[in-house]
């Protein structure tokens, strides 16, 4: 399925807005700088062609034929490409809360980390291998069935653990204070986080903080932390057959009648 990139008007799904694109490898075409996006699941690339950047909550990273990235559901990004060349890439939605939301990766008194990556340089990616899962995933991406379906959720997770394993050793570029920010709230939803005490962790008042997260989503505090218990809702929803009290408190609603209004 080829699309092209267009300007909109605002940050909004983009790779995950339709269920039909889910279970698929979607090519896209980027020849401009596009709006922010902000995705429900997380999302692999792999760049067929062309060159630019990748500005991922306000950290930029360099974009060229062979690289690979992973985001989740706390990334928050947009594509730049050059002038000479399109960027040509083939993306594929990984579907699992569970699995792409990272609140249970960090230690308890982890703050957000000052710098980080998301890309892999193509000197780093197999991309003999890349391709031929991707090419795979196609092919298993033709039949309907439920064994067709296993398939293709064993390359996700084979694409997902190459990606695991080159990262620890990837270049890392800083992370302005707005995107630690906007992380460490994905990363601690689970606790009773205030816009006072967040501000407290990072020394800045509240304004500010509220300033700092405009940077990333155009958002304040209570719809980032609100985008955050959702996605933990998700992940419950997914692993067990809970009560709505029970998924309100893991997922961090303070009141039930919060989370069922949410959903």
């Amino acid at each position: 399925m080829e699309q092209i990139v267009r300007m909109l008007e605002k940050p909004q799904r983009y790779f995950t807005a339709h269920a039909s694109w889910y279970g698929v490898v979607q090519t896209y075409t980027v020849s401009e700088i596009t709006p922010f996006f902000w995705e429900d699941e997380c999302v692999m690339f792999y760049v067929r062609s062309g060159s630019g950047f990748l500005r991922v909550n306000q950290t930029l990273y360099p974009l060229s034929q062979g690289c690979f990235c992973s985001m989740h559901q706390f990334h928050v990004f947009r594509f730049e490409a050059s002038s000479e060349e399109p960027l040509c890439m083939e993306v594929l939605i990984y579907p699992y809360p569970e699995m792409a939301y990272f609140v249970t990766s960090f230690a308890e008194d982890d703050l957000a980390f000052g710098e980080s990556t998301v890309v892999l340089p193509a000197c780093q990616v197999d991309r003999e291998l890349v391709e031929q899962l991707l090419s795979l995933y196609r092919e298993e991406a033709q039949c309907a069935d439920e064994d067709s379906r296993l398939i293709r959720l064993c390359i996700s997770d084979q694409l997902r653990l190459l990606y695991g394993t080159a990262v620890s050793v990837a270049p890392l570029f800083p992370m302005p204070l707005c995107g630690q920010i906007f992380l460490y709230i994905g990363q601690h939803s689970l606790k009773a986080l205030t816009p006072a005490s967040v501000a407290e962790s990072f020394h800045i008042s509240t304004l500010q903080l509220n300033q700092e997260l405009r940077r990333v989503c155009l958002e304040g505090f209570n719809a980032v932390l609100r985008h955050a218990q959702v996605c933990n809702a998700c992940a419950c929803l997914l692993r067990s057959n809970v009560t709505g009290t029970m998924m309100a408190k893991f997922a961090g609603f303070k009141v039930k009648v919060h989370y069922i209004g949410t959903f």
